[in-house]
């Protein structure tokens, strides 16, 4: 077998490595739209334009990643003098990441090679080269869609990429009041919010313990996941947290899919629920904050390349790097084995075989992939919170299909003998601004969050108020009330 090509923290990539990379991202950006190594091609099997192909919620998120991953990866490759090139991930977990937020080769305008000429960032944005519609059910376009046409920026909070005919104008003058800030304070707006995502706290436990719910514990507690189907995704760790977790017994479970939504939704323009100190630009929409053109923005793939490394890690913890299971009864995985097609990915492609589907069995061993990442390198990721018994509390009574777009849920605990209320819980949930042309979405409608109190007594869980709240684009500051139904809040208790 080949040499393995490494995938590294883009922190410590090499001026050189760095050159190669652009390079690359200036090759398949300048191919034409329906060449199949395109970005615009790539980029497109995410969302828009239909089909939609990619997997959330369900036990194909990582391996269906995985493998789009390696399929923009091979088509940089396919760059001149890019055939040793492996994709970086941005380390989400490291020192810098959560003292700085995003790395600046993400928000750079212009990039300067080594040689010190320079041109625009492919990995600041990306200009659509072909139009991308919001279809309803019957094909028309959708007036308060997701539609983007040729020439569209792709953007991050703070700025708004709603652009079909609802919006247009309230987006116009929006971004125009953003760009009349001084120079460089949108990018601090946006790597402000990604810091408080990474590193939210929440409150001080009755021993004084700050308890954490921040994305980076989110990425610690996930490796403590069980098993494969709870660890892939939202919905079967919604079941597992509901069937499993029997009157607060035993600890509630972090998927992967879990952080890695509300880092969507950081770059994509929402901020961190705070009492009376909601989004600064509630109107900010940027790309990453929906499936439908996430994958659209170049920092996509950087992220998921991270998402990737976790999954990668997990398998190294779990001794799961060759071969995975699937728990068939729980909700993600209801209908889906590890030989279910993921398309529109084939093992040719990959040169792993003949033209037939890929599939999560071929995709679970990387070193098959002809990629690793780097060993021993996970000493950024420090261990989880702390995982003791404690009550839990579950938000019920949330129905997507009822909310246009990617929101959050929050959770909080009334102040008492008037102190201010405290957030205890945000649950991000990377949404479509049209579920109803999303086959997948309409599968998985039904949303519960769950987090285990672990600054709570039994007594004292029992004798205080809770509520949920739910965050939207059209409501940001949050709501307690979708179509008609109250949020529910419930407590179960350990002992």
């Amino acid at each position: 077998m080949s040499k393995l090509r490494i995938r590294k923290d883009i922190d410590t990539l090499s001026h050189d490595e760095l050159d190669t990379l652009v390079k690359a991202f200036q090759h398949i950006i300048s191919l034409k739209p329906d060449d199949k190594n395109s970005y615009f091609t790539i980029a497109g099997y995410h969302g828009l334009p239909a089909p939609m192909y990619c997997q959330h919620r369900t036990v194909l998120f990582p391996t269906w990643h995985r493998a789009y991953l390696l399929r923009l990866e091979n088509a940089l490759r396919s760059a001149p003098g890019c055939s040793d090139l492996a994709l970086p991930y941005w380390n989400e977990t490291s020192s810098p990441s959560v003292k700085r937020g995003l790395p600046d080769i993400f928000t750079r305008k212009d990039y300067t090679f080594k040689d010190g000429t320079s041109v625009p960032n492919p990995l600041f944005s990306y200009k659509l080269q072909e139009d991308v519609h919001d279809l309803d059910d019957k094909g028309k376009d959708l007036s308060d869609g997701y539609t983007k046409l040729r020439g569209y920026d792709t953007v991050r909070y703070p700025y708004s990429g709603l652009v079909s005919s609802d919006f247009s104008s309230k987006t116009l003058e929006h971004n125009v009041e953003v760009n009349k800030l001084p120079p460089g304070q949108p990018t601090a707006l946006l790597n402000g919010n990604v810091m408080r995502w990474l590193n939210m706290k929440t409150f001080e436990n009755w021993e004084g313990k700050t308890i954490p719910a921040g994305i980076a514990d989110g990425f610690k507690e996930c490796l403590n996941a069980p098993n494969y189907t709870v660890f892939s995704n939202t919905d079967s760790a919604q079941d597992w947290n509901t069937t499993e977790v029997k009157g607060g017994f035993g600890s509630v479970v972090v998927s992967l899919e879990g952080p890695h939504n509300s880092m969507h939704l950081a770059i994509g323009g929402f901020d961190v629920p705070d009492q009376g100190n909601f989004n600064v630009y509630p109107f900010a929409n940027g790309d990453m904050g929906e499936n439908d053109t996430a994958a659209f923005d170049p920092v996509f793939f950087f992220h998921h390349c991270f998402i990737d490394y976790m999954f990668w890690k997990w398998q190294d913890i779990h001794n799961k790097s060759k071969q995975l299971d699937i728990i068939p009864d729980l909700d993600g995985a209801k209908g889906l084995t590890l030989d279910t097609p993921l398309e529109p990915f084939t093992k040719e492609e990959f040169i792993l075989g003949d033209n037939r589907p890929l599939t999560s069995n071929d995709v679970t061993n990387t070193a098959n992939l002809g990629y690793d990442y780097p060993r021993p390198e996970f000493d950024s990721i420090l261990p989880g919170p702390d995982l003791r018994e404690g009550p839990k509390i579950t938000a019920t009574g949330i129905n997507r299909a009822r909310i246009r777009g990617s929101f959050v849920v929050s959770t909080w605990a009334k102040g008492k003998n008037g102190e201010p209320d405290i957030l205890l819980d945000t649950k991000s949930v990377l949404s479509r601004w049209n579920v109803e042309s999303c086959e997948n979405c309409q599968n998985h409608l039904d949303v519960k969050s769950h987090r285990k109190l672990y600054g709570f007594s039994d007594e004292e869980a029992l004798n205080t108020d809770f509520y949920a709240l739910i965050h939207t684009r059209d409501n940001p500051e949050g709501i307690d009330t979708i179509g008609g139904n109250k949020i529910q809040t419930e407590i179960g208790t350990a002992h």
